[in-house]
């Protein structure tokens, strides 16, 4: 019927006696949806805070973070829950393509970047030959992932300190997402190579009918040919031609899902806040703020802020730090 995974944290003031609550949410967990069965939304959400208020009854409230518009919690949410306020925060934009659409179409309209991709294609062959690796099933597994952490590792992100072999405990944690979906066969790995040199790699694992596309790498000697942009155009063909896959999903935003034309989703942080004297003097304001900031300030940030802002994120690779402060920025 549901999961509903909470991290309980002190309050800044009124300590552990007090604490909110939160989904997972990170640099490297955007969005901190939950399970709920979509034709019992609204039932087992309601058992799932029912539990909450029996495990932490001292609680302030409880957030949901990045919860995307067609969520079976906006189902749940449709009248407000007993014994909360609902507030809507910050809202953030990420990108996905609906795969079931008509694929030449699609590609038709991408316009000057199909000749773009012809030509970085051309000049990726002039280094060699070229191939074209897709693996899902039992033919993706763990023994990969070093591969392409080298990868990554050896470009602008290793530079940086920003590459997952950098952090010890980014190592761990993809270690057991790769294991764990590969063991349940929902783990994918694309490749392309020239004369067997990897030049470009991206992990994805399938979420239902979502193919979530969470990390990619490219060598720098290759950069003029596109090996980045070339693999996603291989993975955008064969996702068309796949009748269980209804969407990519890479869950951020940056310049190639442009490219691509690539739309992109409302996610929307959920404020629930507790009806009672000490949620409503310490949370329900700092919630208010934000909600207000999302519904007056956000909406008038001039667009021009926005895509000077977006630039930034994709040149200085900055949104990690962002997340890493538990934020959500609004310009995106």
């Amino acid at each position: 019927m549901g999961v509903l995974p909470v991290i309980v944290t002190p309050h800044w003031l009124l300590g552990l006696r007090w604490p909110q609550l939160q989904t997972p949410f990170d640099a490297y967990t955007p969005s901190g949806d939950i399970v709920l069965a979509p034709d019992h939304a609204a039932a087992a959400f309601g058992a799932l805070l029912a539990e909450v208020m029996r495990e932490v009854p001292g609680h302030l409230g409880l957030d949901l973070t990045a919860v995307r518009q067609n969520s079976p919690v906006w189902r749940a949410l449709q009248d407000e829950p007993t014994g909360y306020f609902l507030r809507h925060g910050l809202c953030s934009l990420y990108s996905f393509l609906n795969v079931q659409s008509d694929s030449d179409r699609y590609f038709a309209s991408l316009g000057k970047m199909r000749r773009n991709l012809r030509v970085g294609r051309q000049c990726l062959e002039k280094h060699g030959t070229v191939s074209v690796e897709l693996r899902r099933g039992a033919r993706a597994g763990e023994d990969f992932l070093a591969e392409f952490l080298t990868l990554e590792a050896s470009g602008w992100k290793g530079r940086m300190g920003t590459a997952i072999l950098k952090n010890h405990d980014l190592v761990t944690f993809y270690t057991s997402l790769v294991r764990s979906f590969a063991a349940q066969e929902r783990l994918e790995w694309h490749a392309i190579r020239v004369d067997g040199r990897l030049v470009a790699a991206q992990l994805a694992v399938r979420c239902g009918a979502s193919l979530m596309l969470p990390k990619y790498a490219y060598d720098e000697a290759f950069a003029n040919c596109m090996p980045g942009h070339l693999l996603m155009e291989e993975v955008i063909k064969d996702a068309f031609s796949r009748p269980e896959l209804a969407e990519l999903n890479p869950m951020s935003d940056s310049t190639q899902h442009r490219l691509f034309h690539m739309p992109r989703d409302q996610y929307v942080n959920v404020h629930l806040v507790r009806l009672n004297t000490l949620a409503v003097l310490f949370q329900l304001p700092q919630v208010a703020l934000r909600s207000l900031y999302r519904h007056y300030v956000q909406p008038r940030i001039p667009p021009v802020m926005r895509r000077a802002y977006r630039n930034l994120c994709d040149k200085r690779n900055v949104m990690g730090w962002v997340h890493s402060l538990g934020l959500s920025w609004p310009l995106k």
